[in-house]
């Protein structure tokens, strides 16, 4: 399988971090900064995106990350989520079922 150029940037980044405390505390300050000025490069965002990272290295938590709110009328939702709103469930209900936990 050959890695997108964000997927082979991350994976540099994580190396890193996973052995340099220093790198990882300055890439939570400043990613883009911090990428580029390790890596040559950034990583490739949608438009209006910045890039936001979070410390989830203790594996003695479960981490919850909060996705914005979606809009129902973009989004294609599968056959367990229709059946999900179909039975009275509501956005959020749907959201957190598409989540890998």
């Amino acid at each position: 399988m050959r890695l997108s150029k964000n997927q082979q940037i991350l994976s540099k980044v994580l190396e890193k971090v996973w052995e340099d405390e220093e790198f990882k505390n300055r890439l939570i300050q400043d990613p883009t900064k911090v990428i580029r000025e390790n890596f040559g490069e950034t990583l490739d965002l949608p438009a209006g995106k910045t890039l936001a990272v979070v410390d989830q290295t203790d594996s003695s938590k479960f981490y919850l990350n909060l996705p914005p709110e979606p809009n129902m009328d973009e989004i294609e939702l599968t056959d367990e989520q229709l059946e999900l709103i179909a039975g009275g469930g509501s956005d959020a209900q749907v959201a957190a079922s598409a989540q890998n936990i």
